[in-house]
């Protein structure tokens, strides 16, 4: 893919002015086992203007990093109760009446 530079064996480098294939390559490297860095400013997703450019990261095969709590995901176990929303009935009281045309 022309856009996407393979920076070296741990870095993948997106950049494109289509949204398209911006979404696709991205897709394409997550599939592959690339993922974001949200640490890295550099690596970040961003926008210039109408460039779209990031940098993916190849994870390691070091398992102390998956108990890291920013990269592990946990499962909710449990319930969430949500009441209707209600908005308070206000009274206002007008400070002339209104003119009548």
């Amino acid at each position: 893919m022309d856009n996407m530079d393979n920076m070296n064996n741990q870095d993948l480098k997106i950049e494109t002015y289509s949204l398209y294939e911006f979404c696709d390559s991205i897709q394409k490297a997550i599939v592959e086992g690339w993922r974001f860095d949200f640490d890295d400013n550099a690596a970040f997703p961003t926008a210039f203007g109408s460039m779209l450019t990031c940098v993916m990261k190849k994870p390691s095969g070091n398992s102390s990093n998956s108990s890291n709590s920013s990269n592990s995901i946990t499962k909710f176990q449990g319930e969430i109760k949500a009441e209707p929303a209600t908005v308070p009935k206000q009274k206002y009281k007008l400070k002339q009446k209104p003119e009548e045309v």
